[in-house]
């Protein structure tokens, strides 16, 4: 009896890596230049029954000169609805903002150093903000 390899699919791919969601519905980037691979957050269906995209973050992490969050684009564009939420929690508190949203709201912010990690960086005073 063999064990069935679990599912993966393929968000983007080009010449500096990968970046592909695992059955587990693990969220990873994988750059040719590293041999670790990044855990970037999960994808699962919210209560609404909606694909949406859950992250981790701190504080500390924030992009200081706008005071906004990073989201791996190619992420973003993976959800299939404009309702698709964004989720980052933090030790503040849970950050939600729709896809629609966050792609009328956000930045594109080039940083030669990230290779294929696109990010869009959406402002916090744009999220809903839940206490954790």
């Amino acid at each position: 009896m063999t064990a069935t390899q679990p599912t993966v699919k393929m968000i983007y791919t080009d010449d500096s890596g990968c970046l592909k969601v695992l059955g587990t519905g693990e969220v990873v980037l994988q750059l040719n230049s590293e041999s670790r691979t990044r855990r970037l957050g999960f994808l699962a269906n919210n209560e609404s029954g909606v694909l949406s995209y859950y992250k981790h973050e701190k504080e500390k992490d924030v992009f200081r000169k706008t005071n906004a969050w990073s989201i791996n684009y190619n992420v973003l564009q993976y959800l299939p609805y404009p309702n698709s939420m964004i989720n980052i929690k933090s030790e503040q508190g849970i950050y939600r903002i729709s896809k629609e949203k966050a792609l009328q709201v956000g930045d594109f912010m080039f940083f030669k150093s990230s290779g294929i990690e696109k990010k869009i960086y959406v402002r916090k005073i744009f999220f809903d903000v839940e206490s954790v």
